[in-house]
């Protein structure tokens, strides 16, 4: 797999330490069609160069404030490292020391706040103009990340397999596997959670995906997998599907299951009902749309929660004969069906004016311990050997952090947590590095660092109803 290290237009990095001004100048660059966002960091120097070396920008967009002085060795820095790349500094209010600074520093060009991003967006096409006029290059093409690894990442991110990524990209799994190895050893990494955690500080992970097409079924009729313990409850589902004439298949709780195998085979929409479901039957949704039949009540958090998370069906378990066939026919067409029970709390939330930290996933202190030690790279055992927990517990903890994160695996839980606010992962260490394997040479272990802390502590304080 070849690719080039730069996107097609000219990259922009920014360097800024808040996050809010950061996520908004990255929302904005993104909209821009002459010019490409590569990343953005936080106030790590080392994370700044990090990010040129993966993804060569042409222009580093830095964020100063009031204090150039406070970036000085951050700048020096980038200037002896990459010299060829423009550096592009916003400010709110400068003194004559400051300017004077800027300019032994090389830096390329001063915007102040108050002019606005028109004249932002003039001094970035020219800077990069510049660059390509020059025939600048910087950069080495061996330890950068190519457009087609950094996609990969994002499809990771998102929680999909090596086989649909395979599928989305038209690649072979050996040529992602192999792609895999070369991103974990650019990035310093040993494993996947590790990855995402690491470009997630690096802004290489795309926010959102680009739509997909929808998959063309036809007019085929409905297909149910339907999953969950052999219980009476399913029992009534299978009866209730029989009578209407609805083709299904029953996958055993615990079964990985291939929904896409079912998707390329049938010529309809395929549906997954669980009922009751196991922890691990969530890690087998494989993306398809979700009824879910519950025997016991979904309080209102919970079940936005797994709306989030693309369950589009929930019904009662003593309605089930009645309420499954017609829910059944409406979520294959787009629709999303609530059980009475629950709908008008969720009305009233979603109507709610304001209180966004009330939408954020409130995690126990036990939850919270799980997802650093999932973005630090941690094996299920690993995890249960520092937290002096079983394993067992681990799994069970696990499961309930990705239903309140909406994901289903571990690389998806630390994307979605950095897209929350609910890990400072910018303070992240690289961690210790197994050997790239054969697609790459071993890579060394970064310094070691503080572990990441909640960067919003009131969306992670400790739920009493689920200690």
């Amino acid at each position: 797999m070849t690719g080039r290290p730069s996107p097609a237009h000219p990259g922009v990095a920014i360097f800024s330490g808040r996050r809010l001004f950061r996520d908004a100048l990255a929302a904005w660059l993104t909209e821009q069609s002459d010019l490409s966002l590569v990343g953005h960091v936080s106030d790590d120097g080392d994370d700044l160069l990090d990010l040129c070396r993966l993804r060569s920008p042409a222009v580093v967009l830095v964020d100063a404030g009031s204090n150039v002085g406070a970036l000085a060795r951050t700048l020096s820095a980038l200037r002896g490292s990459f010299p060829a790349i423009r550096v592009v500094v916003v400010y709110e209010r400068l003194g004559p020391d400051d300017l004077s600074l800027a300019s032994k520093l090389g830096v390329d060009a001063l915007v102040p706040y108050s002019h606005g991003l028109d004249a932002l967006l003039v001094v970035l096409l020219d800077h990069i103009r510049g660059f390509q006029a020059g025939g600048d290059e910087h950069g080495n093409s061996d330890s950068a990340l190519t457009d087609e690894e950094v996609e990969i990442l994002t499809l990771i991110g998102s929680g999909h397999t090596i086989t649909r990524i395979a599928e989305l990209l038209d690649l072979t799994p050996c040529a992602v596997e192999n792609a895999k190895r070369r991103i974990f050893a650019k990035l310093r990494v040993a494993n996947q959670a590790r990855a995402i955690a690491r470009a997630s500080a690096l802004g290489l992970v795309a926010r959102r995906l680009p739509a997909q097409p929808a998959a063309d079924h036809g007019d085929g009729p409905v297909l149910v997998l339907l999953r969950g313990p052999d219980t009476s409850v399913r029992r009534d589902a299978v009866v209730a599907m029989l009578s209407d004439g609805i083709s299904f298949a029953i996958e055993n709780s615990g079964d990985e299951g291939d929904a896409d195998a079912w998707n390329r085979w049938h010529k309809g929409p395929v549906l997954l009902v669980l009922v009751d479901p196991h922890p691990r039957d969530w890690e087998a949704t494989r993306n398809l749309p979700v009824v879910l039949v519950r025997s016991s009540p979904v309080p209102r958090a919970e079940a936005l929660n797994l709306l989030a998370r693309g369950v589009v069906g929930l019904i009662a378990a003593d309605r089930v004969s009645a309420a499954l066939p017609p829910a059944l026919t409406l979520t294959s067409q787009g629709h999303i069906i609530i059980d009475p029970a629950v709908a008008p709390s969720l009305v009233a939330v979603l109507r709610m004016p304001g209180e966004p930290d009330k939408r954020l996933p409130g995690l126990t202190v036990r939850e919270h311990e799980m997802l650093v030690s999932i973005a630090q790279g941690h094996t299920i055992r690993e995890t249960a050997r520092r937290l002096g927990i079983a394993v067992k517990t681990v799994e069970n903890t696990q499961a309930r952090l990705f239903l309140k994160l909406g994901t289903h695996s571990r690389a998806g839980a630390v994307a979605a947590a950095h897209r929350l606010g609910l890990l400072d992962l910018t303070g992240e260490p690289a961690g210790p590095v197994a050997s790239a394997g054969p697609a790459g040479p071993a890579a060394t272990a970064g310094p070691a660092g503080p572990a990441p802390k909640p960067s919003e502590p009131a969306a992670a304080q400790p739920d009493p109803r689920q200690s």
